[in-house]
């Protein structure tokens, strides 16, 4: 029953820094500065707070909705809800964070150089389809092999209702 209201209390902590400003912040820096990193070498490239300039005609800002803090917190419910050790859910929290961030730089990237080699309007496409559908595939495919991957067993919370409905009969 200790681990189960840790593991609650952890995923509350968790769920309320990925929707603080301090969080979306932070992870805009990251990723334009990550992202400068990778346009360096080969384009004219700078970056200014969260915005990243390219060849002095493109300009583009990594907002809230680039960063996704709603999948931080669904892999957090999801990792956080399942009866393990600490031991591996934490592996498997930071796996598939870490993925999924880098999933994020990278399509970051290469909305970028659609957007350059294209037009906006290709850009645009492209921006919905991996909004719309690819980011929850990409989400699920990657819990779903970091889960696989570090053996995690039990159905996120009804296994803890489970436990709790027989510990009170």
């Amino acid at each position: 029953m200790n681990t189960i209201l840790l593991r609650y209390f952890l995923l509350l902590l968790l769920t309320s820094l990925f929707i603080t400003t301090f969080f979306t912040t932070m992870m805009s820096e990251i990723l334009a500065f990550s992202t400068f990193l990778i346009f360096f070498p080969f384009l004219k490239t700078q970056i200014i707070s969260n915005q990243i300039i390219i060849n002095d005609t493109f300009s583009f800002t990594i907002v809230e909705s680039c960063i996704a803090p709603a999948a931080y917190i669904l892999i957090s419910l999801i990792i956080f809800s399942m009866p393990n050790d600490f031991k591996k859910i934490s592996k498997t929290f930071t796996s598939s964070i870490l993925l999924f961030t880098l999933f994020n730089l990278l399509r970051i990237c290469v909305l970028i150089v659609i957007f350059i080699l294209f037009n906006e309007n290709t850009f645009n496409k492209y921006h919905i389809i991996f909004y719309e559908l690819l980011s929850g595939i990409i989400t699920a495919s990657i819990l779903i092999i970091t889960i696989k991957r570090f053996n995690l067993r039990g159905i996120p919370i009804i296994s803890d209702v489970k436990t709790i409905t027989k510990s009170y009969k």
